[in-house]
C-alpha cells in the first residue's frame, strides 16, 4: 500500500488514542478515614492528624473530621474539630478542602486509600500564610 494510502489509517489510529475516555465510576468515600498531613511554608512547619466522616452523594462528598491534633514548630494542640467541604469525586480524582476553601487537598483514592497533595492559604491579623504539602488517609 502507498504511503499516501497509509495516511487515513494512522490518523484514525491517532485519534483513536488520543481520545478522552471518561473517568469511569467515581469511588465510594463514605464513612470513616484516619489522615495525616504535612504542610510548610512562611517559617512554619506542621503535622495533622484526624479522624474524617465523609457522606457521599454521587460525585460530591462533605463531612466532618474529629480529634485532629495539630504541631507547628513545636506547638501543639489537641481535640480539634470542623468540616470537610467542596468534596468532589472523579473516578480516582479526589479534591476538598478542609474548614475554609483556602485549605484545599487535591489527589487520588485507591481502594481503602487516599493521598495527594495540599495547598492552604491562611489569613492572619498580620496578612497570609501559604502552606504547602502532602496528605494521605486510609479507611479500615
Amino acid at each position: 500500500m502507498p504511503p499516501s494510502r497509509l495516511i487515513p489509517f494512522m490518523m484514525l489510529g491517532i485519534l483513536a488514542c488520543g481520545s478522552d475516555k471518561a473517568a469511569g465510576p467515581a469511588a465510594d468515600l463514605t464513612g470513616s478515614w484516619s489522615g495525616t498531613e504535612t504542610l510548610s511554608g512562611s517559617g512554619l512547619s506542621c503535622a495533622i492528624s484526624l479522624t474524617m466522616q465523609l457522606t457521599q452523594t454521587g460525585a460530591t462528598f462533605n463531612g466532618t473530621y474529629s480529634n485532629g491534633s495539630v504541631t507547628c514548630n513545636g506547638q501543639s494542640q489537641t481535640g480539634i474539630t470542623g468540616t470537610i467541604i467542596n468534596g468532589t469525586v472523579s473516578g480516582s480524582k479526589v479534591t476538598f478542602d478542609v474548614d475554609d476553601p483556602g485549605a484545599h487537598q487535591t489527589g487520588t483514592v485507591a481502594g481503602n486509600t487516599m493521598n495527594g497533595n495540599a495547598h492552604w492559604t491562611i489569613s492572619t491579623s498580620s496578612g497570609s500564610v501559604s502552606l504547602a504539602g502532602t496528605w494521605s488517609a486510609t479507611r479500615p
